[in-house]
């Protein structure tokens, strides 16, 4: 039977084949278009100048960051971030209202910036790195204003910049793709000393046994007697192990897991708190505690809540508080 209504049919074809490609082109998180998409803008503002500065952010800058937060939250931190880039764009700010914000692909937490020269005269390499650092203090001037955990824990991000030049013998295409890997090595330079420094850092704590160890009682709920005590082991306050989900998780990625559980765990047994009945032994427990025991805990909310995940691995005193 033919289409009494053609070009209606048409129209929602065209429709979704235009979505299928926006979809390709288009990051719904952020709302900023990918690489593919800007790329004949980048192109016409590079031979408008003559050259061009490229930032490249990656959020990735611990392993395990999404997977610790749960994907929900780690796409609220790239929408964010996003936002805070765009914000800078405004009077007085280190973007200019003609320079490019873009992602890497969709679903990326690599972040691009393509910035002009504010002369004709074009970017060189000088100028671009005091560019790309005041973007950086800048950005971290701007998430808490988006991202309301930033004003306690700063969000980690590498970031690395290159400058493309226009070139008659090169296809402008390719030379951005060669600006963009020189910017990627810089991040992942980067991201490798901080790495090195953590694990001194890791190494320090391990040799001089710096962990703070704190103890939450389990309390049966009927008779309020303590059941045992649940052991929380972090780095030392105020450093940048303080956070024991970075702690642990650098601790398992460099092999030195056992060593620090094994640290943890002496650190714990034989400071244990008295328990205050007679009835009950203290003992220490994590994750491996017995089952009446796990239903009649009792904790803070704020404990729960920061170190659930570590809590519900079986790992000796892998715990953190």
């Amino acid at each position: 039977m033919k289409d009494p209504r053609p070009q209606e049919a048409d129209y929602f074809r065209l429709r979704a084949e235009w979505l299928r490609f926006k979809n390709h082109v288009f990051d719904a998180n952020t709302e900023l278009p990918t690489l593919a998409a800007v790329m004949d803008d980048v192109r016409r503002l590079m031979e408008e100048r003559g050259s061009l500065g490229i930032v490249y952010l990656d959020l990735a800058a611990e392993t395990g960051a999404e997977a610790a937060r749960g994907w929900q939250a780690y796409d609220e931190l790239l929408r964010a971030f996003a936002r805070a880039l765009l914000s800078l764009k405004g009077e007085g700010g280190p973007l200019s209202p003609t320079d490019i914000v873009a992602v890497a692909s969709v679903r990326s937490d690599k972040f691009l910036v393509f910035m002009r020269a504010g002369e004709p005269g074009g970017v060189d390499s000088a100028s671009m790195d005091a560019r790309a650092r005041r973007l950086s203090e800048r950005l971290n001037e701007a998430l808490p204003r988006f991202l309301p955990s930033a004003r306690h824990a700063p969000v980690p991000f590498h970031e690395g910049h290159a400058v493309m030049f226009r070139d008659p013998m090169l296809r402008a295409e390719r030379s951005m793709h060669r600006a963009l890997d020189e910017a990627m090595f810089m991040s992942l330079t980067q991201r490798t000393r901080e790495d090195d420094r953590r694990l001194q850092g890791l190494d320090e704590i391990i040799g001089e046994e710096d962990v703070v160890t704190l103890y939450q009682p389990i309390v049966d709920l009927q008779t309020l007697d303590v059941l045992g005590h649940e052991v929380f082991t972090r780095g030392p306050a105020g450093g940048p192990f303080e956070d024991a989900e970075r702690l642990f998780a650098l601790a398992e990625r460099t092999g030195r897991l056992l060593d620090l559980e094994r640290l943890c765990r002496n650190r714990s047994t034989p400071r244990l708190p008295p328990s205050p009945t007679r009835r009950c032994r203290a003992r220490p427990s994590c994750a491996s505690s017995s089952s009446r025991a796990s239903t009649m805990r009792t904790s803070s909310s704020r404990s729960r809540s920061a170190w659930r995940s570590r809590s519900a691995r079986p790992s000796g005193t892998r715990c953190a508080g």
